[in-house]
Formats: structure tokens, sequence, C-alpha cells
């Protein structure tokens, strides 16, 4: 019996500029880390973490944050039909 354990780390940043210039600009980035077992052939078990910022380049407004805890299970069957 085989099992594979995997993990992952990603980040990402976005910024959105309005049209015409004196509407809001808003800041976002995400950083994430997550990793999977698969004890076999037919589940994989997983979990992470992330985390969320957004705010505006004007400092009006108050921002947005959120974090997030996650935990998954995948089941799968090579003959399974529905």
């Amino acid at each position: 019996m085989r099992r594979n354990i995997s993990s992952s780390i990603y980040a990402g940043v976005a910024s959105h500029k309005s049209e015409p210039g004196d509407e809001v600009d808003i800041r976002s980035y995400i950083a994430e880390l997550s990793g999977n077992w698969q004890p076999t052939k037919w589940v994989r078990l997983g979990a992470g973490v992330s985390h969320y910022r957004q705010w505006t380049e004007d400092g009006l407004g108050t921002g947005l944050r959120r974090n997030k805890i996650f935990v998954n299970i995948t089941l799968s069957g090579g003959e399974w039909r529905f």
C-alpha cells in the first residue's frame, strides 16, 4: 500500500485601481499553508490555515481581515459511477 504526503504554500497580492482616479483604490493579500495525507488509495485528508487582508489606499476605510482554519476529506474511487 502506498501512502502520499504533500504540502503547499501559497501567497498572493492584488491591487485594484478605480477609474476615475478619485474613486477608492483597494489592495489585498492572502497567505495560505496547507497539507494533505493520503493513507489509502481512496481517501485523502487535508488541513490548512489562511490569512486574508484588504484595505483602502486613502486610509478612510477600516479594512477587512480574515483568518481561516480548514479541514477536508476527499473520497475517490476509480470505479465509482454516478
